[in-house]
């Protein structure tokens, strides 16, 4: 039996969660608040019913190296704010401070993936799943994501794009300042 305490956190997790337009299912998941529930309450707040349809798969994630990138920065970031406890469960307050830190760090940025909370989970699941996990170049020392399913190889995307800039003509003292920054 669950308290009134419990209930109302509950409640205001899932309110959170519809707000910033989470899928239903894993509002459910996440909180055990019946999806007919979750459901009106998210055409009340958001004035039109919820997304439907498939969650994306990690490979749809990782379409190219700087989809990549971006990922494997909002993984690490996961993976910091969260501890050793995301690779065996989502904590899903870890995953909503991660996001909103990993959209402040990138909003001037244009990217593509992670787009929303909802790819954000998707990356803490594959992350607890193991099918998806954190490798450190040996190059760089950057962290970077590798999933089991991408069609990428599994290198760093940092290196990748170091190598694709020095190819495109730009002078290598270019990147040397850019790295000191």
């Amino acid at each position: 039996m669950t308290t009134m305490t419990e209930q109302h956190d509950r409640r205001s997790l899932a309110l959170e969660l519809i707000r910033r337009k989470l899928r239903t299912p894993i509002i459910h998941l996440h909180t055990q608040i019946p999806l007919a529930d979750i459901r009106d309450w998210y055409r009340e707040i958001h004035g039109r019913s919820p997304s439907s349809g498939l969650l994306p798969s990690m490979s749809t994630l990782l379409p190219n190296r700087n989809s990549h990138i971006y990922v494997s920065l909002f993984a690490a970031i996961y993976r910091r704010v969260g501890g050793k406890k995301v690779l065996q469960v989502i904590d899903i307050h870890a995953v909503m401070e991660a996001w909103d830190l990993f959209s402040t760090l990138t909003r001037h940025v244009r990217r593509k993936r992670p787009a929303d909370l909802t790819e954000a989970w998707v990356i803490a699941r594959a992350m607890r799943a193991k099918t998806a996990t954190m490798h450190r170049c040996s190059k760089c020392a950057s962290s970077y994501l590798v999933a089991g399913d991408s069609k990428l190889p599994p290198a760093c995307p940092i290196c990748f794009a170091v190598r694709q800039v020095g190819k495109s003509g730009r002078s290598n003292k270019v990147m040397k300042r850019s790295r000191l920054r």
